[in-house]
């Protein structure tokens, strides 16, 4: 088998007697080698897209930091609210009133609506010495 057939006929002419002189006639895949021209336009065709994608990643990195700066905040209020409607609750801090018991052992913390939110076990320094006086109840008793 010859490596080239009919080299020194026309390109056209080449086609026309391969045809006539074939047994059949199939489409078949094969590799196919550049020439040095095609190379170099293959090599600048891909220069130019390298170039394009580096622009377009980098309009991609600053679209996504904006995107992030306005997602993020969104994501944390949302969890935020989600553990808030998990433990159906939220930790707060505000004034609270605390009123030791007949026994001086426990204190107890009332918000400003007069509900129980705390209690513990009173300090040493915190127990009175002297008698525990009646709730005043805002009435000239």
């Amino acid at each position: 088998m010859e490596k080239q057939l009919f080299s020194d006929v026309s390109p056209e002419k080449r086609a026309n007697i391969l045809r006539d002189n074939a047994d059949n006639v199939e489409l078949h895949s094969y590799f196919k080698q550049f020439n040095n021209d095609e190379l170099i336009d293959l090599r600048k065709t891909l220069s130019e897209k390298l170039i394009q994608i580096s622009d377009k990643e980098i309009e991609l990195n600053e679209i996504k930091e904006d995107f992030k700066a306005v997602l993020n905040p969104l994501k944390k209020d949302s969890k935020k609210t989600l553990d808030c409607l998990k433990n159906k609750g939220e930790i707060v801090k505000e004034n609270c009133y605390i009123i030791f018991d007949e026994t001086m052992e426990n204190a107890a913390y009332y918000n400003q609506y007069g509900r129980l939110v705390d209690h513990r076990k009173t300090d040493e320094n915190e127990r009175q010495k002297t008698i525990k006086m009646k709730f005043k109840d805002g009435t000239n008793d």
